[in-house]
């Protein structure tokens, strides 16, 4: 955890002074396997993108009251990853700790696999533009 505050903290500082062209949005993202891609979890595997219509329909018809308040398919997709549904949704946050925790925790593989890997945190700086 120490590490990634310096690292944001060295990051924030260089953006300060200009020596980085970038904007000021800071995000993170961690996985418990570094051999993972950046994709989302329906893209790594096929079936999920082949089977995606139908466990969103099924969410809907379960849980609709969730839904109601979604103003756009964005949004039900965040919603449905949140409850473990492999999704389009890609996720970075703007909290390491959160990250760093990603990083660390065995998630849903099996523990003996997940733990012969390495974790990661990466660090992502974007620009408003």
């Amino acid at each position: 955890m120490g590490l990634l505050k310096e690292i944001h903290t060295q990051n924030e500082n260089r953006l300060k002074s200009k020596e980085i062209k970038c904007g000021s949005y800071f995000f993170y993202r961690g996985q418990n396997n570094i051999e993972f891609s950046y994709n989302p979890t329906a893209l790594r595997f096929p079936n999920n993108i082949t089977c995606e219509h139908l466990v969103s329909k099924e969410y809907h018809r379960q849980l609709y009251e969730l839904f109601d308040e979604c103003k756009n398919a964005m949004e039900e997709q965040v919603h449905m990853q949140h409850y473990g549904v492999g999704s389009r949704v890609l996720d970075i946050l703007e909290d390491p700790l959160i990250a760093l925790w990603g990083a660390c925790h065995p998630g849903s593989g099996k523990k003996e696999e997940v733990n012969k890997k390495y974790g990661e945190v990466s660090f992502w700086c974007l620009d408003r533009d």
